[in-house]
């Protein structure tokens, strides 16, 4: 069982985004799941792909870099916040937009859950 109170299977690995889930869980007694650990994973991965935040990396310690991952941590913050809205809005109010993206799901969704009764 995990901090969340989810079970993990035994084929699962820690990741460094799992590890911070579990501590935020224990320090903060929340109750993140492997679920919210998507936003972690979009928010590591925006600044992963930010040119100028690795342009910082490469060219400076740790110490250093933090000044400008500081700045860059926020900004991201709010920015997938808001790309999070925006989705959530264009989701509801775009009858279209909301069919094809359940259109999508709907196969996944049933493929891995059908998949995972099997065994």
């Amino acid at each position: 069982m995990t901090h969340a109170g989810t079970g993990r299977s035994g084929e699962e690995k820690d990741t460094p985004l799992s590890q911070l889930i579990d501590a935020l869980n224990d320090r903060f007694n929340t109750d993140f799941t492997k679920e919210d650990q998507l936003f972690f994973e979009q928010l590591e991965e925006a600044m992963v792909n930010d040119v100028d935040l690795a342009e910082q990396a490469k060219n400076n310690s740790i110490e250093n870099f933090q000044y400008v991952f500081d700045e860059k941590f926020i900004n991201t913050l709010i920015d997938r916040r808001e790309l999070n809205q925006g989705i959530f809005a264009k989701v509801m109010d775009d009858e279209k937009f909301q069919s094809t993206v359940k259109s999508h799901l709907i196969k996944s969704v049933y493929d891995r859950l059908h998949e995972a009764s099997s065994f």
